[in-house]
């Protein structure tokens, strides 16, 4: 059932996505002055006098083609596109993409949360919505890393007497049941988690707070236009109305507002991890790609992985070379994690005792571990075989945050542990998209392969791999490293531990194929032969591997700790910091 509304949503997101885009004009060809905001561009898209807002510069060109077609796709038609530079400001016209030149003077790369491009671009993010108050219309703001899957008006004009709407980084809700939860506003001070003004609707008589937040900001009081957002509603909260809707009084009793439900106006956290909207059975109006760990390359992974990434090409699906998948088997440890999460049993198998505030956590690193070390295999595999590696979906036996916690984010609605977490807990996926020498290895997020959009020529063109069981009817049986007869259709069986050079050419028959799945990579796989390729390729993943935060380590202390690649390998080696390890792996916080 799933597969089906995602290969309906794709429909529809194909059907609403420009005909004929066409070709970007040379920047320098596109008169910024000829696409101002003014009050006429403002009505030729309104609907009720409201109109939705977005704004990117050229580097984000991907996330605005996702966010056009997610609008469309939901039925919005009330959105301009804000171009912070003139070559964005081209792509937008030539596609027939609502827009406006928003020049702010910031350069065209990332932003990177936290630095100065990040800041100016949120003060231009307050002049714009003063600028559409005051042009005398409602605005819904919407950064570019959302994913529109509703039309939000309808739910929105059902609390027509608002001032303010705004999302919300609460990790609980606090309003509706498990039936339908997603047309009632969160309770305040329930709610209490920050504002997160990445989606926020401000009608008109809103305007003199966002004029004040816009001067706040212009004058310095403050760099995060987000912090002090907050800071200024939270002044003077008003709760004694005592409203049915949610609705309360802040900014000194100057604005009424409202906290948007965090099931459908969801966060990276309440959507990708926690899945609440599917847990309540309701469906999601916008996923926001928040709470992540991988910079905008995991945002954009976090979108794919959910089938909400749209801009993706035929090579995504079908790349030149083929694919390698895995299949990983972890239940007995899956079982474990979930046994020490619930603390009815002490962590097992440590090499030495564990701190206490790791103690709790060594089934989750071993859950980890067992994953990543079929996952280098894979890796190995694909650089071998020259092919594209498709990540495995991935558990976690605790979650990832900030600041210490005990496996939950403390105020989350999490389901349960173990859970199937986001690649970029795991991974970074911002350092595997970086500019190296040589390229790191070519990946694809888990379920590509049954992805709507991928070719079923590719989904149905599969050889499954397997290392020999000796003594079986399904051992090689013979002489040398090539394959056994095929036991089956489309199924070959290698011996176990051969290297690079010698499972690449007994595979060579098998090279037309589009897809070659693994059964037990790490088993298969006995290394490259060569000491300098196995070096290269080392360096080449080290990076690749990310932390899990964290535990109180004291003051000053690092409460992280690094994944490692060799961890489940049950070899002697030096870590990425260069500490010598044991044979048996411990989880050790820092650097």
């Amino acid at each position: 059932a799933a597969d089906a509304a995602d290969a309906a949503a794709f429909a529809r997101l194909d059907a609403a996505a420009p005909q004929t885009p066409g070709v970007p004009a040379p920047a320098s060809l596109v008169d910024p002055s000829a696409h101002r905001l003014t009050r006429a561009l403002l009505a030729s898209v309104a609907l009720h006098g409201a109109v939705v807002v977005t704004w990117a510069n050229v580097g984000y060109a991907d996330f605005v083609r996702n966010w056009v077609a997610h609008a469309r796709g939901a039925g919005m038609t009330n959105f301009l596109v804000g171009a912070l530079d003139d070559a964005l400001l081209a792509a937008l016209v030539a596609a027939a993409t609502p827009c406006f030149a928003m020049h702010a003077g910031l350069p065209e790369g990332d932003f990177g949360w936290g630095s100065a491009s990040f800041h100016e671009m949120g003060r231009a993010k307050a002049g714009l919505v003063r600028a559409v108050n005051g042009l005398g219309f409602d605005v819904l703001v919407s950064d570019v890393d959302t994913a529109w899957l509703l039309n939000p008006f309808p739910l929105l004009a059902r609390l027509p007497e608002a001032d303010l709407l705004v999302s919300s980084d609460n990790l609980r809700a606090t309003a509706g049941d498990a039936e339908g939860g997603g047309g009632v506003l969160e309770a305040w001070p329930e709610a209490g988690a920050a504002f997160n003004i990445g989606v926020f609707l401000a009608r008109v008589s809103a305007a003199p707070f966002i004029d004040a937040w816009d001067e706040a900001l212009a004058a310095g009081n403050g760099t995060w236009d987000q912090a002090v957002f907050n800071e200024m509603l939270r002044e003077g909260i008003d709760l004694t109305t005592d409203r049915p809707d949610n609705l309360f009084r802040a900014a000194n009793g100057t604005v009424l507002m409202g906290v948007l439900p965090v099931d459908v106006f969801a966060s990276g956290h309440t959507f990708f991890v926690q899945r609440m909207a599917e847990r309540r059975g309701v469906a999601p109006t916008v996923v926001h790609a928040t709470f992540q760990f991988s910079g905008t390359p995991g945002k954009r992974h976090r979108l794919r992985e959910r089938r909400l990434w749209a801009p993706d090409d035929r090579t995504h699906y079908d790349p030149e070379g083929g694919l390698l998948a895995l299949d990983i088997e972890v239940g007995g440890l899956v079982a474990a994690a979930a046994t020490a999460a619930t603390g009815a049993a002490p962590p097992t198998n440590a090499p030495h005792p564990l701190p206490p505030s790791l103690a709790r956590f060594h089934a989750h690193f071993t859950l980890v571990h067992a994953q990543l070390r079929h996952l280098r295999a894979g890796l190995a595999l694909a650089r071998a075989l020259n092919r594209t590696l498709v990540l495995p979906r991935l558990w976690c036996g605790a979650d990832r945050w900030w600041a210490p916690h005990d496996g939950r984010i403390p105020g989350a609605e999490h389901p349960s542990l173990p859970f199937r977490c986001p690649a970029d807990h795991v991974l970074d996926l911002e350092a595997w998209a970086a500019p190296a020498t040589p390229p790191r290895p070519r990946f694809r997020e888990s379920g590509l392969l049954t992805h709507p959009r991928t070719p079923a020529r590719v989904k149905a063109d599969v050889v499954r791999v397997s290392p020999c069981e000796p003594g079986s009817h399904l051992g090689c049986g013979g002489g040398g490293g090539g394959p056994s007869a095929e036991a089956q259709p489309g199924w070959v069986r290698l011996r176990a531990g051969l290297d690079a050079r010698a499972i690449a050419a007994a595979l060579a028959p098998y090279s037309h194929r589009k897809v070659l799945t693994f059964t037990d990579a790490a088993s298969t796989f006995g290394g490259f032969g060569d000491p300098g390729e196995e070096a290269a390729f080392a360096d080449s993943i080290t990076p690749l591997a990310s932390i899990w935060c964290c535990v109180d380590a004291g003051p000053g202390q690092p409460g992280h700790v690094w994944y490692d690649w060799m961890a489940a390998v049950g070899a002697a080696h030096t870590d990425r910091h260069g500490r010598a390890v044991g044979e048996e792996w411990a989880p050790v916080l820092g650097p």
